[in-house]
């Protein structure tokens, strides 16, 4: 009598500790795998949000160097002083360099490629170096014909400019904005799969518990008789 009580309490055992186990793992691996794809999804959003602050930081830089351009050229028609030749210089390295880093900057899913951007907005920008370039050409610009038409010409493609950029500033803060709600989404898309998940593994486990629960009691019962 005590051997046969001894196997049944070393069956009832395994049977407690299968289905622990038959239930733990699956909810485990479960839950595991929906956080991690919510997490994966997250990861790319910022990665794409990062990348898409690095541009606007870029493109505001770039708006704010064009702009500024026009500052050595009206300096010189003043003072005629040669170092701001070398001042626009500069200037003009800093738009090239920034133009660069727009055209190279990775896609972050906007409906048009930086690269994109960068061709269109490219034709003016060389245009505001050409002239602005024309300008310091000049023997005596203060007293040439050919320089009031040059600062206009200068002054309308600068605008041109800083409506493209604006154009592109908009484009970047509106995909920000998808992305934002991209990630809500994601958010109540996971505590939705999380919730209906513990649910559903619930009414397993007590499913499971039930059936083993009868599967446990039915041999003490016939044992007792």
């Amino acid at each position: 009598g005590h051997y046969k009580l001894d196997i049944m309490k070393l069956t009832i055992n395994k049977k407690i500790i299968i289905v622990c186990l038959g239930i733990a793992i699956p909810e485990a691996f479960i839950l595991g795998a929906i956080s991690y794809h919510a997490i994966e999804e997250l990861v790319q959003v910022n990665r794409q949000l990062e990348e898409i602050s690095r541009s606007l930081e870029i493109t505001n830089l770039l708006g704010r160097t064009i702009n500024q351009t026009i500052i050595p050229i009206s300096s010189y028609l003043m003072s005629g002083d040669p170092q701001e030749q070398q001042r626009f210089q500069k200037l003009k390295e800093v738009i090239r360099r920034n133009l660069a880093l727009c055209h190279n900057s990775q896609c972050h899913s906007s409906p048009k490629q930086p690269a994109e951007m960068v061709k269109v907005i490219q034709p003016v920008i060389e245009e505001v170096e050409e002239k602005s370039s024309a300008v310091l050409r000049l023997s005596y610009p203060f007293q040439d014909d050919l320089t009031g038409t040059l600062i206009k010409d200068i002054e309308g493609a600068a605008r041109r400019a800083d409506i493209l950029l604006g154009k592109m500033s908009g484009a970047l803060l509106a995909r920000v904005e998808e992305l934002r709600q991209n990630s809500q989404k994601i958010t109540q898309k996971t505590r939705n799969s999380i919730l209906i998940s513990i649910i559903v593994l619930v009414a397993l486990a007590i499913s499971i518990s039930y059936f083993t629960s009868q599967q446990i009691t039915h041999p003490l019962y016939q044992l007792l008789l």
